[in-house]
């Protein structure tokens, strides 16, 4: 099975679509860098505060990212 996209570079907006797509694995490159600096964050903080922050901001990252169905493991194995 194959897919193909295709875009109309004439048209603004298929341009956006097109940078979209393309940088994609980028952002979920830089999404997961995230992730990892917070879980070490979490692990390395001197006190309470400094992990309970860490920790606050990776569950949100985590459920924005459940609540649009997105897994990293499955999009960067």
């Amino acid at each position: 099975m194959k897919a193909k996209l295709e875009f109309n570079m004439d048209d603004p907006d298929d341009r956006v679509r097109h940078l979209q797509c393309v940088k994609v694995v980028d952002v979920l490159c830089a999404v997961q860098e995230l992730s990892e600096h917070l879980r070490r964050a979490m692990k390395d903080a001197d006190d309470a505060r400094e992990r309970l922050t860490a920790q606050y901001w990776r569950d949100v990252l985590n459920e924005e990212l459940s609540m649009r169905g997105v897994d990293l493991d499955e999009l960067l194995p």
